[in-house]
């Protein structure tokens, strides 16, 4: 998901003037103290009812409509209210339509084997990705999403100005315009959208994502992972904000139920360096995906080569031997680091030199595998190559034998 592409956007700044608080599991109370949480096993959970005034203040954030709550209406009522929803609905429209519905068409059609064995779906790389993650992997468990980007908090517009407010709607709309253009957010242009003072990380586009994948959520929970790979919940103040005394990598908890669906899943999104410079990172996350004891899909889309170098060599190490299953572009894992005795693959789409930022990256190999395993073109844009037509999807089913080993 690093990049050093540019894309800009002229978009009217659209003033929306929220008076929102941010929430915790409880409306009513928040829960200050410290504990650990034990990893979720969201098999056993049974529905509750979810938690209104979260998932109220998602849908607000998504530009969508809410129920008639005196909370909200005021909000929702105002003309800038209406024209920044019906610019967030096109830009979602569009953006379904041409990608991740045909994303969830294909991943039912060729990898429906992997949706239905993996529980556990491992995303390095993604930043606050959920909605592409859904996509391809709608009947997952868990969801784990890491990035550099901070997590944030839940916005509290009522403490904000509207010069601030309106630099955020503006900011969000640019991001999430470039998201659903090209299938990946632009480094450098998230950190800068979402900077703003009062109003930063990354879990409000995390929100947005759920809400508009028709998501209920249940809790949101800020959370550190300590070096045995245990949960620790964070203590927040009257405002949502987290503590800044923890040692372990930094996260968010989000239970969510997804449309129609009678149980709990959970999505965690981890700030963290997954480079050999930060060993003990790596480390911590292998341990927390043993410890879900589950079958794990990894997702690689638009991660920057990093893996084809040896300063990024633990955690792609890491993912081989944890993983079930693999799908990615060519800008996850070189395809010689991947044994072809232990590995069954299978090849989508086209396969082309990288973009121009990346030259140097070509693998010959590819070309040549592609050019008789193909199993054709499918017709929406994956990883930098976005123009339908032109991106590669390689799909990786670890031999059975291997798998007993895991």
């Amino acid at each position: 998901m690093i990049i050093i592409l540019r894309y800009t956007s002229h978009i009217c700044c659209l003033l929306v003037l929220f008076s929102l608080f941010s929430c915790t599991q409880n409306e009513e109370e928040v829960d200050t103290k410290r504990s650990e949480i034990e990893v979720i096993d969201t098999t056993k959970i049974a529905i509750p009812q979810h938690n209104k005034q979260l998932t109220t203040i998602a849908n607000v954030l998504a530009g969508m409509s809410v129920d008639n709550d005196a909370r909200y209406t005021k909000i929702t009522s105002k003309k800038t209210w209406f024209l920044y929803k019906t610019l967030f609905g096109n830009i979602w429209e569009d953006f379904v339509e041409s990608r991740s519905q045909l994303m969830n068409e294909w991943a039912d059609k060729n990898i429906n084997d992997i949706q239905n064995s993996a529980k556990t779906l491992f995303y390095p790389f993604g930043g606050p990705d959920f909605t592409m993650a859904y996509s391809m992997f709608p009947t997952a468990d868990r969801y784990i999403l890491m990035g550099l980007e901070p997590v944030g908090i839940i916005p509290n517009f009522a403490l904000l100005s509207d010069t601030t407010f309106k630099t955020f709607s503006t900011n969000m709309i640019n991001s999430m315009k470039t998201y659903c253009s090209f299938g990946f957010f632009i480094t450098k242009e998230m950190q800068q959208d979402l900077s703003i003072r009062g109003v930063n990380g990354v879990l409000p586009i995390i929100m947005i994502m759920m809400a508009r994948d028709k998501m209920l959520l249940h809790s949101i929970n800020h959370i550190y992972l300590d070096s045995n790979a245990t949960i620790v919940k964070r203590t927040t103040n009257m405002n949502g904000v987290p503590d800044k005394e923890f040692k372990g990598i930094e996260g968010v908890e989000i239970l969510f139920s997804k449309p129609g669906k009678k149980k709990i899943d959970v999505c965690y999104y981890f700030k963290t360096d997954l480079s050999n410079g930060s060993p003990k990172s790596t480390e911590t996350m292998e341990k927390f995906l043993q410890k879900n004891d589950d079958t794990v899909a990894t997702f690689l889309k638009a991660a920057s080569y990093l893996m084809h170098n040896g300063v990024f060599s633990l955690i792609r190490t890491m993912i081989i031997n944890n993983s079930s299953y693999i799908l990615q572009d060519d800008s996850g894992m070189p395809i010689v680091a991947l044994d072809s005795n232990q590995w069954n693959i299978s090849l989508y789409g086209e396969y082309t030199k990288p973009i121009a930022v990346f030259k140097g990256l070509y693998q010959p190999i590819l070309t040549k595998k592609y050019s008789t395993e193909s199993k054709g073109r499918f017709m929406f844009g994956y990883g930098y190559k976005h123009t339908p037509g032109s991106s590669n999807i390689q799909v990786f089913r670890k031999n059975t034998k291997q798998i007993d080993l895991l």
